[in-house]
């Protein structure tokens, strides 16, 4: 993100999947922590209208889990937000502080958790190569794998799949195929909901 301008200081954790939209709008301090799926684009859709603001976090601030920093926020150094809140346009949280809700208050609670670890750059390129390993040598084969062993097993999707083939454009076999896939969505959400609260 640096590279497409934002502001991030040494030893920040972004663990969030989002990237913002404007990233020059983005300053992280150093050794801020953002848990997974918080959202900060900075920017937003507003009566019709694209609202771009920036998002200023300070150095060891940490943003928990499912938050939203919508624009024009800012956290103080030392600041906390708990999960599950929301920075609403123009709110600022000052140095030292924890806050939680949507939109945000103060609050007593301590999200910080575990104090950090001493952590030196070997440690950062070993845990990214092992990342990478996993990928290319673990779920990329065992992908592979399930893909061969299941045309394999059910030799009628060979025939199916082959060029000369004329089951695609055959349309019993689109509707049996239509209906087979109805039933296994409608089992799995089915399945899917009884483990929810």
């Amino acid at each position: 993100m640096r590279a497409l301008g934002a502001h991030i200081g040494k030893g920040v954790v972004i663990l969030s999947r989002t990237v913002p939209v404007r990233t020059d709008l983005l300053s992280v301090g150093e050794g801020t922590l953002i848990r997974k799926d918080v959202h900060l684009s900075c920017y937003r859709a507003h009566d019709g209208w694209i609202e771009t603001g920036s998002v200023t976090l300070g150095a060891q601030v940490i943003v928990s889990e499912q938050t939203v920093l919508d624009i024009d926020t800012a956290m103080g150094n030392g600041a906390q937000l708990g999960h599950a809140s929301s920075l609403q346009p123009g709110q600022n949280i000052p140095a030292g502080e924890t806050w939680h809700g949507s939109p945000a208050e103060v609050t007593t609670s301590d999200y910080g958790g575990v104090p950090p670890v001493a952590c030196g750059t070997l440690r950062h390129a070993t845990y990214s190569l092992g990342q990478l390993a996993a990928m290319l040598l673990v779920h990329l084969p065992m992908s592979v794998a399930g893909v061969s062993i299941v045309l394999s097993a059910v030799p009628q999707l060979n025939a199916v799949l082959s060029p000369e083939s004329s089951a695609l454009t055959d349309p019993m076999f689109v509707l049996t195929a239509l209906l087979a896939s109805l039933v296994a969505f409608i089992g799995l959400v089915l399945v899917g909901s009884i483990h929810r609260p």
